[in-house]
C-alpha cells in the first residue's frame, strides 16, 4: 500500500513539474520532461498513457510544421442524423436520442449543425420522456444561439467550419433568420409552467420563422395561432404585460386568445 501510494505521489510530481513548464510558456522543456518521465521505471498503465499524451500534445506545439487535421467529412456522420429521424418517426424514442446525441458528438460549438441538433434533441428527449434533458438541450439551444449570433459578426470567427477563415464574411442578417430546427415542442410543454424567458424566446422565434412561411394574403396558419395563443398564456400569466403587447403589435390576430381583464 505504501509503495502505491509512493508512486502516486511521484507521478503527481512529475505532472505537477510537466504542468509548472507550461505555464512558464518552456514547451520545449516541458516536451523533454515528459520524455525523461517516459523513461522512467514505475509508471502503470495509466500513468504512463496520461504522460505520453501531454508527451504528443506538446511535440505537435512545438512543430513549426504543425497544422490541425481537417474536419470530418459531414457524409461520414449525418447518416446519424438520418437515422435519428427515421427512429423518430416509427415512435422509437429512446433509440432517436441515442443516434441524435451520437450525430452531436461530431459538431462543432459555434456551428449551424450545432445549433440544430441541440433543438433535435431537445424534441427527443421530450418525447422519450427524458424532460429535464429535454430543458437543459433547450436552454443551451438559446444560449448557443447568441453565442452564434455575436460570433457570426466577428470576422476572426467564422460560425461554418468548413468556411476557411480568410473566405469568412461577417452576417449582414440575424442569425435567427437562417435557423429553422426550432425546440417549439419543449417550449410548448413548459411555457404554462415556468417563467423562464428562454421559453417565449422559442416560441417567439418560431412564430417569426413560419410567419416569414407564409404568404400575406393566407390566413394564419394552425402552427402560427398554437404559437400565439401558448405566448399570449404565457405573458398574461406571468404579467409580462410590455412583452405581450409588443406580441399584439406584431400580430394582431394574436388578440382572440386574450383572457378576460387582458390587454
Amino acid at each position: 500500500m505504501q509503495d502505491e501510494q509512493d508512486r502516486q505521489e511521484r507521478f503527481l510530481a512529475m505532472l505537477g513539474r510537466i504542468v509548472e513548464l507550461e505555464m512558464e510558456g518552456r514547451y520545449q522543456d516541458a516536451f523533454e520532461e515528459c520524455q525523461r518521465c517516459l523513461s522512467e521505471a514505475g509508471l502503470n498503465e495509466v500513468m504512463r498513457k496520461r504522460i505520453e499524451y501531454k508527451c504528443a500534445v506538446l511535440g505537435r506545439a512545438i512543430d513549426p510544421n504543425y497544422s490541425p487535421p481537417s474536419h470530418y467529412p459531414p457524409e461520414e456522420y449525418e447518416p446519424l442524423l438520418v437515422h435519428s429521424q427515421e427512429a423518430l418517426r416509427q415512435g422509437n424514442y429512446n433509440q432517436a436520442l441515442i443516434k441524435a446525441w451520437d450525430y452531436m458528438q461530431y459538431l462543432a460549438s459555434g456551428s449551424y449543425p450545432l445549433q440544430h441538433a441541440l433543438a433535435h434533441i431537445a424534441e427527443c428527449a421530450l418525447k422519450a420522456g427524458e424532460e429535464e434533458l429535454a430543458k437543459a438541450a433547450a436552454h443551451l439551444f438559446v444560449t448557443h444561439l447568441t453565442f452564434m449570433e455575436v460570433a457570426s459578426r466577428n470576422p476572426l470567427t467564422p460560425i461554418s467550419p468548413r468556411t476557411p477563415r480568410e473566405q469568412w464574411q461577417p452576417m449582414q442578417k440575424p442569425v435567427t433568420e437562417v435557423v429553422f430546427a426550432i425546440p417549439e415542442e419543449t417550449a410548448f410543454r413548459f411555457i404554462l409552467e415556468e417563467e423562464h424567458p428562454d421559453w417565449p424566446a422559442i416560441l417567439e422565434m418560431a412564430a417569426q420563422v413560419t410567419a416569414q412561411l407564409t404568404h400575406p394574403d393566407l390566413h394564419p396558419s394552425v402552427h402560427l395561432l398554437r404559437i400565439l395563443e401558448a405566448l399570449v398564456h404565457h405573458y398574461q400569466k406571468f404579467g409580462k404585460q410590455e412583452a405581450l403587447q409588443a406580441l399584439l403589435q406584431r400580430y394582431p390576430e394574436a388578440r382572440r386568445y386574450l383572457q378576460e381583464g387582458g390587454a
